[in-house]
């Protein structure tokens, strides 16, 4: 039986920008981002189950709400 790719996610990306104060604001013009997501990549074949695996719900929220 040949594996039937049923998903492929390539260098997946999710950047939260970070807020600033009104004197960083007014001083810098550099925007500065968290990484939530950071070039993960997979796939997942007909038959195999997929999870995401982390220490807290906030390290795997990210991930889901971009599938």
């Amino acid at each position: 039986m040949s594996q039937v790719e049923i998903l492929r996610v390539e260098h997946l990306k999710k950047y939260f920008p970070v807020e600033k104060s009104f004197l960083e604001k007014a001083l810098t013009r550099a925007r500065h981002f968290v990484k939530a997501v950071d070039d993960v990549s997979f796939s997942v074949t007909r038959g195999e189950i997929f999870t995401l695996a982390g220490k807290a719900d906030a390290e795997k929220q990210p991930r889901a709400n971009l599938l």
